[in-house]
């Protein structure tokens, strides 16, 4: 990867575990190189490692009173966004048909 720079994406992925196989090598070559890269992705990690263990702490407590039902509150106005969206679309296909003519239909 010495003949460009590495994109902030693939050092993300890269502490991710997300980087497709054939630009791990590559990566890793440049954090060799770039030692300020190197840094940063070994700040990274950690941060990584401290969420995950605040994550685990946090999953063990008890959901406060206050957003007890707060999960399926969001979790329905999501599907209601999604059936306004479907409806919007839906009623823009017909319109478009209406204008257009039905496809298959012989005039």
């Amino acid at each position: 990867m010495s003949y460009f720079e590495a994109a902030e994406h693939d050092l993300h992925a890269f502490v991710d575990g997300q980087l497709p196989a054939s630009r791990r090598h590559g990566v890793a070559a440049y954090l060799d190189a770039h030692p300020d890269a190197a840094d940063r992705v070994a700040a990274y990690l950690h941060q990584r490692a401290d969420l995950t263990l605040l994550g685990r702490r946090l999953a063990e407590e008890p959901v406060p009173t206050r957003l007890a039902g707060a999960e399926a509150a969001l979790l329905g106005a999501m599907r209601r966004q999604g059936r306004a969206r479907r409806a919007i679309a839906t009623t823009g296909a017909a319109g478009l048909a209406a204008v257009v003519g039905w496809p298959g239909r012989v005039g």
